[in-house]
């Protein structure tokens, strides 16, 4: 049985107030209840059952469709980062460059720590950020648990998205040695004619990628991003660098998502 969470069952309620053209603040006076009161249980997993229906009810939503709305959502997204994993992520890139390299190798923490030279203040604050996100569980003496799917996926309006392109564009066209070797311009093609081209080009790669795959463990030199062009794998980075982090990072941390209106310990998305 598919379990629905209730971050989702929540998101559910804030797009049916959305598509009813209801404020926030005329659905605080409607129930009569202060605005931060309603951002806040609109926002926290701790809601009350009571105060969900009597939610759903002015809104004229039913406890099955808010379920059956929830259950979608979740089947939609259960691999996107939050709208508040993205903010955070895009405010604080060199957070983003830590969790990607730990998620990709979780038991290699001890040689990032010597790799970029961390301090035991700023690999717990690193660490830390990523619990009050929701991305992984903490425990004593830095150990942890990462939580969420092993891949994730950034929204159509994820700011991290947008990043990533643009990253990836200046890898592609502003290398010196390392531009990419293949490129055509001002090619007569009908869209037929560039989607057969796009069907070679796919399969191609994609039987290439499965005959190379053991070798491509083995060294980063078989590894290319494709984007209609060939170039050598470059990983893409969203910060300067993973450095130490300032003293007052986590409470940046905190501030940006209390500014989102969500608990430290929820990783729900913004209506």
């Amino acid at each position: 049985m598919h379990i629905v969470k209730p971050d989702y069952l929540l998101r559910a309620l804030r797009e049916r107030i959305k598509e009813s053209h209801l404020t926030y603040a005329q659905l605080a006076q409607q129930l009569d209840v202060p605005l931060s009161t309603l951002k806040r249980h609109l926002h926290s997993t701790a809601i009350s059952l009571d105060k969900l229906i009597e939610y759903c009810r002015v809104v004229e939503l039913s406890l099955d469709e808010l379920i059956k709305q929830a259950k979608l959502l979740q089947s939609q997204s259960d691999d996107l980062f939050t709208e508040i994993q993205d903010e955070v992520f895009f405010q604080f890139p060199e957070l983003y460059d830590f969790f990607q390299e730990l998620r990709l190798a979780p038991e290699s923490l001890d040689k990032m720590i010597k790799a970029y030279d961390l301090t035991p203040t700023s690999t717990y604050a690193y660490l830390r950020a990523l619990e009050m996100i929701g991305l992984i569980e903490l425990m004593p003496n830095n150990k942890f648990f990462l939580k969420g799917p092993c891949h994730y996926r950034f929204s159509e309006q994820s700011k991290l998205s947008y990043l990533f392109n643009q990253k990836l564009k200046q890898l592609v066209f502003e290398g010196d040695d390392d531009k990419a070797n293949i490129a055509c311009s001002r090619m007569f093609l009908t869209k037929k004619c560039i989607q057969e081209i796009e069907d070679m080009v796919i399969r191609k790669i994609l039987e290439s990628n499965t005959e190379h795959w053991l070798q491509a463990h083995e060294t980063e030199q078989l590894q290319h991003d494709v984007v209609l062009m060939i170039r050598p794998h470059k990983k893409i980075l969203f910060s300067t660098g993973i450095v130490n982090l300032p003293n007052e990072f986590l409470a940046h941390v905190s501030s940006s998502i209390e500014a989102y209106g969500v608990p430290e310990t929820h990783d729900s998305q913004s209506s």
